[in-house]
């Protein structure tokens, strides 16, 4: 493979990218499947023991439904129905860092037994996502790169919702033209992460996409108020006073910056200050918000409207896991769209490899070299866009 080759794109003939895509699969089936074995002390007993995120929502939902929603956010007693549950008082602590109306489905998921529950959590999530992902790009073969995108093993392995982050996301984007009230409500329900949607009003106000944005602002409203009658408003009173909480732990490092993929962390990888690193989130967004709405408010082709969206979202936002960065392949699947209409431009074909493959690197290069790549996943991503655009 030479440069002439990674400049074109023509390495990446179908052939060559699904058995790029069956090792990757096999290699992150491995690893998976190394860790799932060693968190049940296979290899030798592990101390402290290890569990899944996804506890950390069946305890919040477990004390939702037992009528103590408040306590999912008093770290103590939370932390005991996490040991509770997994039945390991060494069981170190899964942080619960949602708003109230990620109880409500929570709340649903804990009604069956654990296993059970995270079981229908990565089934139903996965197929949503992929569900979305088909339609945009319905040719049967992506499914291999789908199976083989680096965030969806890291989600699936974790319990997390980043799966479900990305299926809405998806849906939202398809939707959105035919059905603009359905569209909003899908992005509203991402309300879980409402860091994840401060983009989302730029892009309907400057696409002009009225109807859109009053889905969006109904359903949220909609969400708030189910969430107040079914747990009370004090509810909220609790969460405001958690948030601060939540900050300190991600401003100095309770959580390792090392997980963290975002412009912020970054900063603080490289020790950096906490200002400098607000500094360098607060620019991200910035241009994040400039390219959204420079794009929704041209007459640009559709999906490269939804593709900057669905990459500036983790852009933009300041907490970003590992994980988070699973919105991607919605952005990276709006751009094969594009390419199938007007065909790939120089260095665009390698340009994606490379981000497919820091989104599954960055989280163990941050950790192991102190070498934060996250951000620039999303950005790639979203210059690409940007350049078509121009």
């Amino acid at each position: 493979m030479n440069l002439a080759s990674l400049r074109s794109g023509a390495w990446a003939t179908p052939a060559r990218l699904g058995r790029l895509g069956a090792a990757l699969f096999l290699l992150e089936a491995l690893i998976l499947l190394l860790i799932a074995l060693a968190t049940y002390n296979v290899f030798g007993v592990m101390d402290p023991p290890g569990s899944t995120d996804f506890i950390s929502f069946y305890a919040a939902g477990d004390l939702a439904a037992r009528g103590l929603a408040r306590l999912a956010y008093d770290q103590d007693l939370h932390q005991s129905a996490v040991r509770e549950i997994f039945g390991d008082p060494r069981l170190p602590y899964y942080y619960f860092f949602y708003p109230p109306v990620f109880l409500l489905l929570c709340q649903a998921l804990a009604r069956l037994p654990y296993l059970a529950a995270f079981g229908l959590w990565v089934t139903a999530t996965t197929a949503l996502c992929y569900a979305a992902l088909r339609r945009i790009l319905p040719e049967r073969r992506h499914w291999l790169l789908f199976l083989s995108f680096p965030c969806l093993f890291w989600t699936i392995g974790l319990g997390q919702n980043a799966l479900l982050t990305a299926g809405l996301l998806g849906f939202a984007t398809l939707t959105i033209d035919r059905r603009p009230a359905l569209a909003g409500a899908l992005l509203a329900l991402i309300g879980y992460k409402p860091h994840f949607l401060v983009l989302v009003p730029v892009a309907l106000v400057c696409g002009r996409r009225w109807r859109a944005l009053a889905g969006f602002a109904g359903t949220a409203a909609l969400l708030a108020g189910v969430t107040t009658l079914v747990y009370g408003s004090g509810i909220w009173t609790v969460y405001a006073a958690h948030t601060d909480e939540i900050r300190r732990i991600f401003e100095y490092g309770r959580i390792p910056f090392t997980g963290p993929v975002s412009s912020f962390a970054a900063v603080r990888v490289l020790g950096g200050s906490v200002m400098a690193a607000y500094a360098a989130q607060g620019f991200a967004a910035s241009a994040g918000a400039l390219a959204v709405g420079w794009l929704w408010a041209r007459d640009v082709a559709p999906a490269l409207r939804f593709a900057a969206l669905a990459a500036a979202m983790p852009l933009a936002a300041p907490v970003v896991l590992f994980y988070d960065l699973m919105p991607l392949a919605v952005a990276i699947a709006w751009l094969a769209h594009d390419m199938k209409r007007t065909g790939a431009r120089p260095w665009e074909l390698s340009i994606l490899a490379l981000v497919w493959l820091v989104s599954g690197v960055a989280m163990p290069v941050s950790y192991l070299f102190h070498v934060p790549l996250g951000p620039l996943a999303p950005a790639l991503t979203l210059a690409l866009v940007v350049a078509r655009g121009r």
